[in-house]
This record gives C-alpha cells, sequence and structure tokens, in this order.
C-alpha cells in the first residue's frame, strides 16, 4: 500500500502541472522528455527508472483513469484496477521495451511480464537506476 501512495504522489505531481497549464513547468518537462528521447528511441530496451503504475491496454485510457483516481487519493478504484489486469505496478530498474513514446506518455512493454501498457514518459530510463 506504502508503494502504490509512492507511486500514485509522483504521478499525480506530474499530471498536475500539466492540467494547471504552468507553461514553465510543461517546457522543463517536454525539455526533460527531449533529451531522454535522445538516448531511449522506440523500439530499444531500457528501464523504469523510477517506480510507477503501468496502465495496461492499446491506448492510454487507464493510465488516464489511473491519474484521476491518483488525483482523488481513491485507492478502492486503484486496488481494483490492479486486481483486474487493468493497471500493474512497475518496479524502479525493471527491464521495459520503449514501443512508443509521446510528450507525456509513453508506451512499454515490461520485458519479464510481457505486460503492455503505458506510463508517464519520465518514467522510462536507458540506463538502469543504481
Amino acid at each position: 500500500m506504502r508503494k502504490i501512495l509512492k507511486v500514485l504522489g509522483g504521478l499525480v505531481i506530474v499530471m498536475s502541472l500539466v492540467a494547471c497549464g504552468e507553461e514553465d513547468n510543461v517546457a522543463e518537462q517536454v525539455k526533460s522528455v527531449e533529451t531522454t528521447a535522445d538516448t531511449l528511441k522506440e523500439g530499444e530496451n531500457g528501464y523504469a527508472g523510477t517506480n510507477s503504475i503501468l496502465g495496461v491496454g492499446k491506448d492510454d485510457s487507464n493510465l488516464k483513469l489511473i491519474t484521476k483516481y491518483a488525483g482523488a487519493n481513491n485507492q478502492t478504484e486503484l486496488q481494483a484496477m490492479l486486481a483486474e489486469g487493468k493497471a500493474v505496478l512497475v518496479d524502479e530498474g525493471m527491464p521495459i521495451t520503449l514501443i512508443e513514446r509521446g510528450v507525456l506518455s509513453a508506451k512499454i512493454k515490461l520485458t519479464e511480464t510481457g505486460d503492455v501498457g503505458w506510463v508517464p514518459s519520465e518514467v522510462i530510463s536507458q540506463d538502469k537506476p543504481e
């Protein structure tokens, strides 16, 4: 439960900056994503740079639900998504394959489990965290 709360806290901060329309913060995020994108390209293997939650699915709709529930601190719905397989916990350092990269989210495949879905873009990393 603590791990979920810690992960959700990071998601809420990122998504709230974007939702509030703080242009400077969004510009910093885009710059950060562009820098990381230069090192990890679509189709390449990398790692989860932080703990997160994967919104499982072909589109980012489950990630959007995760973000909404995290913002409302709705642990019941988040637990339900995990139980239903609509979300999967991603541990820092977990091997991934980058499938598609957007400014705010990235579609990845978890190498160990084969789960495919969406995480915030800043989660992915070319280098394994220490």
